[in-house]
């Protein structure tokens, strides 16, 4: 490099495409060397022969040296226009005066393809994106010899794939080839971040590159470009537009008719062996006509349903199947679509792990009031419970492995030690439940200290006593716990009576959600998500055995549990509690999957399939028993299989889905967009792009025309030379 310092001045009037390539003009050295060593490699003797020809050779000597002369400045030559040629030397001052694009080889090129999933629309086998990415190779085809390209795919986050500027054509169209549209969205101002940080390090690196065009590639999804109308992203666009130019090649027509699975769900929390569940997902046609289409729904690839639907223009159907799951274990359920223009939303996934039943474990200062909240969860006592719940004492939260249930039910423990609640918050954090009771052993500064400090478990600190008559009342008629009650106001669960409770003060109005209050107006029954899990916080007893010994004789602190429908109560506080316990099973294109397992102490060896049959090994860490792992590549929509090696040996499913916002295939208007975007220049069926200016010939190829012809001389003259002397 210093030494193409020494030649800037030269290099910055006659401009090289691959200016290290002029290091090999050091062989031009060789000749010269060759032609010294040759002097000095013979020792000179006196002899009387060569004395009488050198008197015979003195008449010709100034010829001999002016032909050696000669051939070695050929020689040296054609070396120097090899390295030339190598280095693709390009005419600075033959610049086009047509046009925006004719820049005569200073131009960096910033290509960007618009990646979001719309672009996956197709009319016949052809997508937008494939259309897309011919046309920006024959931008790169249609530049300037000496011109540099860097390349961006437009994301959430967006994707650079050329972060140097590149000067072989070839090796960019490679690149543009093997572009693959994500399943996500785009965001336009980071993508346009993105593009200023492209154009400064080109700048910085490639003094001579005195201008740049960023050509945009796109179907102008309103999704994506309406945040251009934004003044922080308008100021984006403009100032790229002020040193540079800005050229949108939009794609696609103005049509918007598109079918889209937007939700899959089941109708529980959990799904248990056995027993019927409800499976719903819901179709909605986003186009401007009516439709007619298929929709299917396969679970472990086997057809459930199928029924043809017809939809009106901006129509929603959810459709619910009822399905069974004969065995336990993962099971992958997949909803279907027939609507060939983008097939890309036509598939929604779903992750059901099976139970043979749901686990609960019931703890409690008194054994009555374990065995009560035990009997509320499996009233029938089935042989084959879809709930199956235990009973223990405290000392169980330290003793067994909390991860062998699905929910805790805790009530009336008098305080919890720092080990307890460390426990609990792992518990709750990987997705368990938790369904906390207070009564009158209840010590509630102690509760504030362990529960409610930095590390909080609770939803709430635990305020003074209330004493009195009060009744509930649902105010957040939203929550899944009390929506049955509310549907039916008789069933008695707003007229019995509770006579004491703890004041509760939640702590954040954004997370934490009452889903019950006291007719007093303070809150009943809140609830919380932390990490995967549920955090539910009941501000009284959960039996009948927790008195108030002020009054004589003593008092329930609630007739709650007397009443005939608690058992329905208990089973949707359980639904709330185990919301999350899947949750992590089934998430959206570019979150990421993760994953724990419990009460292993050695590494246990993952590799994860993703849709496309790839199969990558994750790293686990490992923290005492517990093995984790984090996996964020998933921009491919699908069904992703996590394999554990021994000593294991299991598999689990993961299903990544769409966000269904990119379905919506509005356009935005031309009138719309910024004055500082350029869109006049378009392709139309592959032909010649409207591009003014010319791409003017290639310099290499005189260079190398005069290399033959130095070669030619060199050897006729060489045979000339040599004969004459003979």
């Amino acid at each position: 490099m210093s030494f193409l310092l020494h030649f800037s001045p030269l290099i910055a009037f006659w401009p090289f495409a691959s200016g290290l390539m002029l290091l090999w003009a050091a062989a031009a050295a060789l000749p010269i060397l060759i032609h010294l060593w040759n002097r000095r490699r013979y020792r000179e003797t006196t002899w009387a022969a060569m004395e009488y020809l050198l008197a015979a050779m003195k008449k010709n000597s100034r010829r001999i040296h002016v032909e050696q002369w000669l051939l070695l400045l050929i020689r040296v030559a054609i070396l120097l226009l090899l390295a030339a040629a190598v280095a693709d030397p390009f005419w600075p001052f033959l610049r086009s005066l047509t046009g925006a694009l004719a820049t005569g080889g200073q131009t960096h090129w910033v290509i960007v393809i618009d990646g979001s999933y719309s672009m996956d629309y197709r009319r016949g086998d052809e997508s937008l994106f494939e259309k897309a990415k011919a046309q920006a190779a024959q931008v790169v085809a249609e530049g300037k010899q000496g011109d540099a390209f860097t390349l961006l795919l437009m994301g959430n986050p967006p994707q650079t794939i050329i972060a140097d500027p590149a000067f072989d054509p070839g090796d960019v169209q490679d690149e543009i080839q093997s572009l693959r549209l994500s399943h996500g969205g785009a965001n336009l101002s980071a993508s346009l971040a993105e593009i200023r940080n492209l154009v400064g390090n080109a700048a910085e690196k490639h003094a001579r590159l005195s201008d740049y065009r960023v050509c945009l590639f796109t179907d102008l999804g309103r999704n994506t470009w309406e945040e251009a109308a934004s003044e922080p992203v308008a100021r984006q666009l403009q100032s790229l537009a002020e040193s540079g130019a800005l050229l949108l090649f939009p794609l696609g027509d103005e049509g918007r008719e598109n079918l889209v699975i937007e939700s899959l769900a089941l109708g529980s929390s959990l799904a248990s062996l056995g027993r019927e569940t409800t499976l719903t997902f819901s179709v909605h046609n986003l186009g401007e006509q009516p439709r007619t289409t298929q929709a299917k729904l396969l679970v472990d690839g086997r057809p459930v349903f199928e029924r043809t639907i017809e939809l009106a223009a901006d129509e929603t159907r959810q459709l619910e199947v009822r399905h069974q799951f004969e065995t336990a274990g993962d099971h992958l359920v997949e909803a279907q679509l027939d609507d060939p223009r983008l097939e890309i939303d036509n598939h929604r996934y779903l992750s059901v792990p099976v139970r043979e039943s749901i686990r609960a474990l019931c703890v409690a200062g008194r054994r009555e009031t374990a065995e009560f909240m035990q009997l509320n969860l499996n009233p029938f006592q089935a042989e084959r419970p879809y709930v199956h719940a235990e009973t223990a004492d405290e000392t169980a939260l330290l003793e067994r492995n909390l991860n062998d249930y699905d929910c805790l039910f805790v009530a009336n423990l008098a305080r919890f030690g720092r080990d307890e609640a460390s426990v609990l918050r792992q518990f709750v954090d990987a997705g368990g439940g938790l369904v906390l009771f207070l009564g009158d052993r209840v010590q509630p500064e102690a509760y504030n200290e362990v529960l409610a400090a930095e590390e909080r478990l609770l939803p709430a600190r635990l305020g003074g006593l209330a004493t009195g008559q009060f009744t509930l009342t649902a105010l957040g008629k939203e929550s899944p716990v009390v929506q049955p009650f509310v549907a039916n106001p008789q069933s008695g669960l707003f007229h019995l009576p509770t006579h004491r409770y703890f004041r509760l003060e939640p702590f954040d109005e954004k997370t934490v959600r009452p889903a019950l209050w006291f007719d007093s107006g303070d809150p009943a029954l809140l609830e919380e998500k932390r990490g995967r899990g549920r955090v539910l916080l009941w501000a009284t007893a959960a039996s009948t055995q927790s008195l108030d010994r002020d009054e004589i004789p003593p008092r329930e602190w609630t007739l709650l549990p007397l009443w005939r429908n608690y058992p329905v109560l208990y089973q949707q506080l359980l639904h709330a509690a185990v919301a999350g316990r899947n949750e992590n099973r089934n998430v959206a294109v570019g979150e990421p999957l993760e994953d724990a397992l419990y009460g292993v102490a050695a590494h246990v060896p993952l590799s994860l399939v993703s849709p496309g049959g790839r199969s990558e090994r994750v790293p686990m860490t490992v923290q005492g028993e517990v093995n984790r792992w984090h996996y964020d590549s998933t921009w491919t929509s699908g069904v992703y299989e996590a394999r554990y090696g021994a000593p294991l040996s299991l598999s689990r499913l993961y299903a990544v889905n769409l966000d269904t916002r990119e379905s919506n295939l509005e356009k935005m208007e031309r009138s719309e967009l910024p004055p500082a975007l350029q869109s006049d220049y378009s392709f139309e069926d592959l032909q010649t792009p409207s591009l003014p200016g010319k791409t003017r010939p290639e310099l290499f190829r005189w260079v190398l025309g005069a290399l033959l012809l130095l070669l030619l001389t060199e050897t006729w003259l060489a045979r000339r030379f040599g004969g004459s002397r003979s």
